[in-house]
């Protein structure tokens, strides 16, 4: 498996999403942090073991679809997956998100066995 990133610009969300990833049994090769879209590109630069990220939508600055889109310019969907995580209409994000570059989406609130089933498959492939 791979280490995965979590981003977003609330450290009380991130400390959820860890929690629930760890909950969920993933993370076991390690997962790290970054509080905007700006520091996520500069992990990801400098990390190549970063296999999938977790990125907010709703961040100051850089949201998830700009860091989205400048990512994807960088790496491919099957580079470095990407799943959105969104407190609103998941429905409406996920065209919009999908055309963009994102693997997926999970909605807020989440649980262990809906951030394993949206994972799993992902870090599958980045293992290979």
């Amino acid at each position: 498996m791979s280490k995965l990133l979590v981003v977003d610009d609330s450290s009380v969300v991130r400390g959820i999403v860890v929690r629930v990833l760890r909950e969920a049994g993933l993370g076991d090769d390690g997962i790290v942090e970054a509080a905007s879209g700006v520091e996520a590109l500069r992990r990801i630069g400098t990390d190549p073991t970063i296999g999938l990220v977790l990125s907010d939508v709703h961040m100051p600055g850089m949201n998830g679809i700009d860091f989205l889109r400048t990512l994807r310019e960088r790496r491919t969907k099957s580079e470095l997956p990407v799943l959105l995580l969104t407190s609103g209409d998941a429905q409406t994000l996920a065209a919009s998100a999908l055309a963009d570059g994102a693997n997926g989406w999970l909605q807020k609130p989440f649980t262990a066995d809906s951030v394993r089933a949206a994972c799993e498959p992902w870090l599958a492939r980045s293992s290979r």
